[in-house]
């Protein structure tokens, strides 16, 4: 009888350490949204801050070159690749005209996305993100080789207990 209550100890301590595991244990509950979403929120905020990356009359070219709607396009929904400008449709635009727009536009963007993330606001988030992560992450390893512990524990006992009960038959 001692053996079967040590198994239902033993498996009591493995439903227990699972729960907290990967139920919900206080490293894992995010409240609202996950800090690395605020930190995207954060950043986007300081680089629209200053307003449109491109002036009216660039602005003006790409709503016309993509056939966009006449002041329909902010500026901050811009892709460009190796210095062609694609559309929101997926139509490329590279000609002479819009080379020289963003041969101007470009390091302008470029210098105020590199000044936002290297500001010690944003740096600072960052790093804070990243030692949640690093905790959160630490955090898991501990639970799991509790969990794996206890499996075995658990296995252990089963065998004693199989092995009890057919000593005893």
């Amino acid at each position: 009888m001692r053996k079967f209550m040590v198994l239902a100890a033993v498996c009591g301590v493995a439903v227990s350490a699972v729960a907290f595991g990967w139920g919900g244990g206080a490293a894992s509950a995010h409240p609202g949204a996950a800090p690395e979403d605020k930190l995207g929120e954060r950043i986007e905020a300081a680089i629209k801050k200053d307003g449109p990356f491109l002036t009216a009359a660039e602005r003006a070219v790409i709503e016309r070159k993509c056939g966009y709607p006449a002041g329909s396009f902010y500026g901050f929904e811009i892709s460009i690749t190796n210095g062609v400008l694609t559309c929101r449709d997926g139509r490329k635009v590279d000609d002479a005209e819009m080379r020289a727009l963003l041969a101007v536009a470009e390091p302008r963007i470029e210098r105020r996305v590199r000044s936002v993330m290297e500001s010690p606001e944003v740096q600072g988030a960052i790093q804070a993100v990243a030692a949640t992560a690093q905790r959160e992450a630490l955090a898991s390893i501990d639970h799991a080789k509790i969990a794996r512990e206890t499996a075995e524990a658990v296995r252990k006992g089963l065998a004693e207990a199989e092995a009890e009960m057919r000593r005893r038959r």
